[in-house]
């Protein structure tokens, strides 16, 4: 990959999400669950 490519300006962002409730998969969709999920993201 091109140095000039990885070189550019980038904004950083954290994400938090959380959720309660049902059907959050199709194995479990009878169970009630609390997750919390974080993550981030490179936008150009």
């Amino acid at each position: 990959m091109p140095s000039s490519v990885l070189s550019g300006s980038f904004a950083t962002y954290l994400h938090i999400q959380y959720w309660s409730g049902y059907g959050e998969s199709l194995l479990h969709y009878d169970r009630r669950t609390d997750t919390v999920r974080t993550g981030f993201s490179l936008v150009r």
